[in-house]
């Protein structure tokens, strides 16, 4: 037998072992309901339907469209339970919050997450509650997101004078995505660790963390990757798709980042906590939170606060131009609101954003129609429960399709249309906070995102500067390129470049 062969063989027979293990494991939830399910092949499940051309989401609402909101998978060894409905995610985020509390461990997370050591990667358990306790208070708290208040005025206020200084100059469309990227990475490296990336052309410690935003941007591609090896666990040795490789690879170089910033600020601690990092150190050398590694979580938490305020908050703003230069009317209703409560002889403040009730909305209306998550990130089931009186057995995994409840017609009026004033109507408020199941972009639960509150204010403040200074329309001839990309982000695939002048007075740039 050749080597090769006897490679094959071995594969083989893990497969056949690991296929029994999880037979075993399972067989307590046997002849108990299962929700529907499309047929599956051996040893493998359903995977085979998840390798489309398609984003993740979308394949798995056609599938929902053909087998119901609540769906089994058999992914590799790995249950999956898919949910597509308003109702069916309130019983997973209420009735069994507790249940679905845990995350999966996936390959991102040892890799990219210092071993599952942030808030949105660690299991339930002790460390997690200590961890969230500690961001809430210490981190998103609504006193700490406003003694950032100048932070965000000043970035801002910087893109602005950009966008102005290159209308005045060229008049050739401005590139929105880069700028746009910018400005959310700059908000979060100063909150959390007081640089400024504007400025890296002129300190080396800042061209390094410009070196830093390009591995986000690497690693949101390698996150929405689909890791056979999460499902299929004796293929994890091989790694055939060399995922581990490149995960490893990239997260040597953010930690040097990391690393040298929390060295930077144990050296130059002072009595009072100037930002983020500060406070995660004081937390962890105070025990507030018990870990192998205190440095690890104070980079790990440092990170995911980075990475997920950056794309996500930038990708949001950028789907909102884009639908409004697409629906120029409902544009000049957002610029006339602005007039009327703000005027021409001032820019927007946070302050201002709570009268602002047409700017909320079209906030809203895109977070409907293009959730930044459209799939929320996997739960995983600690414990057996039910939901929509089918049997979920302990270890299933749990995704919820907020892009198709977002989007489901018998909850939704011209789900596909971009309608802000679908939120100025009804008899009651509609909200993103995680207490109105047919819009959850932040999830809900135990689990949802912890930094909600930040990520409105900035998006909806700069997207109301934005439409305050500026004249917006898209080149003659054009058209904006709306299709989504692929994996667990959405980002355009085309960057938004738009034609813009100015509508304040000079002095206000």
């Amino acid at each position: 037998m050749t080597f090769q062969a006897a490679g094959i063989v071995v594969v083989f027979a893990l497969a056949a072992l690991f296929l029994i293990l999880n037979k075993r494991r399972t067989r307590s939830g046997n002849g108990k309901k299962k929700p529907p399910h499309p047929p599956s092949w051996p040893i493998i499940g359903h995977l085979h339907l998840l390798q489309q051309k398609r984003p993740l989401h979308r394949v798995l609402s056609s599938l929902s469209e053909s087998y119901g909101p609540i769906m089994h998978l058999q992914l590799g060894f790995r249950p999956l339970l898919v949910i597509s409905s308003s109702d069916l995610a309130k019983q997973c985020f209420t009735t069994n919050d507790k249940a679905f509390a845990s995350r999966p461990r996936l390959s991102k997370g040892k890799h990219m997450a210092y071993g599952n050591k942030n808030f949105a990667q660690a299991p339930y358990g002790s460390f997690w509650r200590n961890l969230r306790k500690m961001c809430t208070l210490h981190i998103f708290s609504a006193t700490r997101i406003e003694s950032f208040e100048q932070v965000r005025v000043e970035e801002i206020s910087a893109l602005i004078r950009s966008l102005f200084d290159s209308c005045q100059r060229e008049v050739t469309p401005a590139n929105i995505k880069s700028r746009l990227s910018d400005l959310t990475f700059n908000i979060m490296l100063r909150m959390v660790a007081s640089k400024k990336l504007s400025e890296a052309v002129y300190s080396e410690d800042l061209q390094e963390a410009r070196h830093f935003k390009d591995t986000i941007e690497e690693a949101f591609l390698l996150v929405g990757a689909f890791d056979v090896g999460d499902y299929l666990p004796f293929l994890n040795w091989l790694d055939p798709q060399g995922l581990k490789s490149a995960m490893k690879k990239l997260q040597k170089k953010r930690d040097a980042f990391l690393q040298k910033l929390l060295k930077d600020h144990r050296e130059k601690r002072g009595f009072q906590p100037k930002d983020l990092i500060d406070v995660l150190i004081s937390a962890t050398d105070n025990h507030e939170i018990q870990s192998d590694s205190n440095d690890d979580v104070v980079k790990a938490t440092a990170l995911g606060i980075i990475s997920a305020g950056t794309d996500t908050s930038s990708v949001t703003i950028e789907w909102a131009l884009a639908a409004l230069l697409q629906h120029p009317h409902v544009l000049s209703k957002a610029q006339e609101e602005l007039d009327t409560h703000v005027g021409r002889e001032r820019v927007i403040e946070e302050a201002d954003l709570q009268e602002l009730k047409y700017l909320q909305a079209i906030v809203k209306e895109t977070l409907r129609l293009y959730p930044a998550g459209p799939l929320l990130v996997p739960h995983e089931s600690t414990e057996d429960c039910s939901v929509g009186g089918y049997h979920v057995p302990a270890g299933t995994r749990l995704l919820v399709n907020a892009w198709a409840i977002q989007r489901d017609p018998a909850v939704w009026e011209r789900p596909t249309e971009f309608d802000p004033e679908r939120f100025l109507k009804g008899e009651r408020e509609i909200d993103v906070k995680g207490q109105d199941f047919e819009l959850i972009p932040f999830g809900s639960g135990r689990r949802m995102c912890p930094g909600m509150s930040l990520a409105l204010t900035v998006v909806t403040q700069t997207l109301g500067r934005l439409l305050q200074s500026f004249e917006w329309s898209i080149p003659a001839g054009t058209t904006i390129d709306m299709r989504e990309g692929f994996g667990l982000t959405m980002p355009k695939a085309i960057p938004l470049e738009a034609i813009i002048k100015p509508r304040l007075p000079l002095h206000l740039y």
